[in-house]
């Protein structure tokens, strides 16, 4: 078949959701009665969904890179540390951020991933560039977002890390004991 002729094939044959799933064997009940519908009754799948978590959660923001934490005293031996553990941190970044959300019983699902590009001005005017790591945790309140944040500093083996409370509506930096 020539792609003209496929072109319009595809035009001539447009089929809705519901007829999609009629034909592979499925039926759609909507129920309109339902608190939740998210297919209408002419078979179009609606864009918003009725829901919203009261503990509203956040991201947490940070660096796998560490430079802000002085591991030694020696500055040939913290450098080399620093280096070392920045990339023991990118490597096993998912596990170490397992290890966090375990001690954390009212966290149950959070995404992990890298959202941003962090750069960062230093006091002397240098811009730094960092692999920056992000994890969203829906459903937690803000205290627990704190907690969680701490840990992760901590963890990461940073000096602060940055926080966006959807609970409070605010940005900020959090850093471990």
């Amino acid at each position: 078949m020539r792609i003209s002729n496929f072109n319009k094939f595809l035009t001539k044959n447009k089929r809705t959701f519901n007829e999609a799933m009629k034909m592979n064997g499925f039926k759609i009940v909507v129920d309109p009665n339902s608190e939740y519908t998210y297919i209408d009754t002419n078979g179009k799948v609606l864009e918003s969904i009725d829901f919203e978590f009261e503990k509203k959660g956040g991201v947490i923001i940070f660096s796998t890179d560490v430079n802000a934490v002085d591991i030694s005293s020696n500055v040939l031996y913290n450098k080399l540390r620093q280096v070392i553990t920045s990339i023991l941190n990118r490597t096993f970044v998912k596990s170490k951020v397992d290890k966090v959300m375990k001690k954390h019983e009212d966290v149950f699902g959070f995404t992990i991933g890298k959202f941003v590009k962090g750069r960062y001005k230093a006091e002397d005017g240098s811009i730094y560039d960092e692999n920056s790591t992000s994890v969203e945790i829906i459903g937690i309140d803000s205290e627990t977002l704190l907690k969680v944040s701490e840990d992760i500093a901590k963890e990461f083996q940073q000096e602060t890390v940055l926080v966006k409370d959807y609970q409070k509506n605010s940005i900020y930096l959090s850093k471990h004991d």
